[in-house]
């Protein structure tokens, strides 16, 4: 996974994180480019490295399954598993934040 020279994990545009968004609930308001990728940024920050990695390298350097099984020594049906899981734990942590700031208002 790169990182930039502080360590710190780069930032992902809209175009980036397209792959993992799911469908918007009809009754979400559009938001703004900007918001949608703050929002998919610190949730992404708050994966654990290799629910992070998993993600990073199948939709922001779109890396094949087959691909990325070779390159960590796991089968493809693992890597399916592993994905599942890290967007999962994505949509949660996103879930969770867009409760934390509805409750703020």
């Amino acid at each position: 996974m790169p990182k930039t020279n502080t360590g710190i994990r780069p930032v992902l545009t809209l175009k980036q994180v397209q792959g993992i968004q799911e469908q918007p609930h009809p009754s979400n308001l559009p938001m703004q480019q900007k918001e949608i990728e703050r929002i998919i940024n610190d949730a992404m920050r708050k994966l654990n490295k290799e629910d992070y990695d998993i993600l990073y390298e199948l939709y922001f350097k779109h890396t094949s399954i087959h691909q990325l099984s070779k390159k960590l020594g796991i089968s493809c049906s693992g890597i399916k598993y592993r994905k599942n899981k890290a967007l999962k734990q994505l949509k949660s942590i996103i879930s969770r934040q867009a409760d934390v700031e509805n409750s703020n208002f």
